[in-house]
């Protein structure tokens, strides 16, 4: 077999994500595989991997499951990164994170992006999340609104038990892209149970159910934004979601699927980073709001 650059990659090495066409170049940054800003924390039963970039304000970015990695994020994390600081976490059971050997759940997702937030961030974090990255984000905002600051959630609405199959042969998988299985599993620290992460996570997927009760507990701003060729996310339950969601705004972006970012990045980003500048923007509103009031009764 061809081996296209990335596979059976060691630390250092070419990444790449799944399905990355042969002549598509990513990111310069292996991200999901650099020592050099790698870091581990431990939450529960397992070590959640997670490498930080850049300075300014936290940005947390959380990668969806099954075949995804912080690498297919990459473009968007190199914008993101020239204004912020920011903390790729590779989700439990992907890349250099330990499965361990609970059953996956919501709570236990964002227990592990809180852990980060607890071991990396000082004061109240954005994050950017993916799939059930987003859903994570929502629940950790849900458990700790106090450290959660705003949200992007990319192809996240509502979702019903079922949606997601309740199965996936992880053999088709392995034969839609070996270079990047390959390379998933020279990651892990138990490549064994390669099989198992995938259908573990799969199962997880096809009983998570995102519903009103849900939505509206969420307290902070959110952003979901959704390709208009969505088959994950369907436009209907983006904007379902955005009813229910108290401060949200959902942003459509033309001819773009699941991974908005990379079919029509220019609009996708424009969107994303207008939001997170939106922290800034309020920020500075309060400082001028403050420094009026000192005035009136200095």
């Amino acid at each position: 077999m061809e081996v296209r650059p990335g596979a059976g990659t060691k630390e250092g090495c070419v990444m790449r994500y799944f399905l990355q066409p042969q002549f598509t170049e990513g990111s310069e940054t292996p991200y999901g595989n650099n020592p050099e800003a790698g870091h581990y924390v431990t939450s529960g039963d397992a070590k959640i991997y997670y490498e930080v970039y850049g300075l300014g304000d936290d940005v947390v970015i959380l990668n969806e499951g099954g075949t995804g990695c912080s690498y297919e994020l990459g473009s968007m994390i190199d914008e993101i990164r020239e204004y912020y600081r920011v903390i790729v976490v590779s989700s439990r059971g992907q890349g250099k994170s330990e499965m361990g050997h609970m059953p996956f759940s919501l709570s236990q997702k964002a227990a592990d992006v809180l852990a980060v937030i607890h071991e990396e961030a000082e004061d109240p974090v954005m994050i950017v999340g993916v799939g059930d990255g987003a859903y994570a984000a929502m629940e950790a905002a849900i458990e700790e609104p106090e450290i959660v600051d705003r949200i992007v959630a990319i192809g996240a609405g509502t979702l019903k038990k079922g949606f997601i199959p309740s199965s996936i042969p992880y053999s088709d998988v392995v034969n839609a892209d070996p270079d990047f299985i390959a390379q998933q599993e020279a990651l892990m620290p138990e490549p064994e149970r390669a099989e198992e992460i995938f259908n573990t996570q799969i199962s997880y997927l096809h009983s998570l159910e995102i519903d009103e009760d849900f939505l509206s507990q969420i307290e902070c701003p959110v952003l979901l934004v959704c390709g208009d060729g969505d088959t994950h996310c369907p436009m209907v339950t983006a904007f379902a979601a955005s009813q229910w969601i108290p401060h949200s705004c959902l942003c459509i972006v033309p001819r773009a699927w699941h991974t908005v970012y990379m079919y029509n990045f220019p609009r996708g980003h424009a969107t994303i980073h207008g939001h997170i500048q939106s922290r800034a923007r309020h920020d500075e509103e309060d400082r001028i709001q403050h420094r009026s009031a000192a005035e009136r009764h200095g």
